[in-house]
């Protein structure tokens, strides 16, 4: 599975300022959504990439519904729950 890496430059919850991702594959214990509750700047968040909900069935973090983000014109599919999906603007499968 795979997991993106998104540097986090500051800003407030629900509309971090973010960097540049990087995407790499890891086995599904070390590729798991996880998401802080601050926009602290030098802080990193992971999220596990997803295609469909079924791909986020081993995430053990309650993250269990694939969900398409978009800002600036791009989209990130990623593991998230209901919360995260609502707070940020996210469309669930």
């Amino acid at each position: 599975m795979c997991c993106a890496h998104i540097p986090v430059l500051g800003g407030t919850v629900t509309d971090c300022d973010t960097g540049a991702l990087t995407v790499a594959c890891a086995s599904a214990a070390n590729c798991v959504t996880d998401l802080g509750t601050s926009c602290t700047k030098g802080s990193t968040e992971v999220v596990q990439l997803c295609a469909q909900t079924a791909d986020c069935a081993n995430n053990n973090t309650g993250s269990d519904k694939c969900c398409t983000f978009t800002q600036d014109g791009g989209s990130l599919s990623f593991c998230a729950d209901s919360l995260i999906a609502t707070l940020g603007g996210g469309t669930c499968m």
